[in-house]
This record gives C-alpha cells, structure tokens and sequence, in this order.
C-alpha cells in the first residue's frame, strides 16, 4: 500500500478505537459514539476520494 494511502486507513483505525474506547470507558453514549463512527466514516470516504 502506498504511504499517501496508508495515512487515511491509520487515521480511520485510530479514531475508531479511540472512539469505542471511550464508549466501552461509558465516558460517552451509546448514540454519541454512533454518531462518531458516522462522522469518521464519511471523513474516511472523502479522504479516499480526493486525488
């Protein structure tokens, strides 16, 4: 995998952990945390998009 294409997917697996860590911590809820996982994957889409 290229490095410019390994960035984005770092990124991706990095706010997902961060993001389940802090649900499983129950330091936010369950529909922030989707809403998080909403958010990352959209970043992540464009990210892979753009040229």
């Amino acid at each position: 995998m290229p490095k410019d294409q390994a960035q984005p997917v770092s990124e991706e697996l990095w706010l997902n952990y961060f993001n389940n860590y802090l649900f499983e911590k129950q330091l936010i809820s369950e529909p922030q945390r989707n809403k998080m996982k909403n958010l990352i994957g959209r970043r992540m889409y464009i990210a892979k998009k753009e040229p």
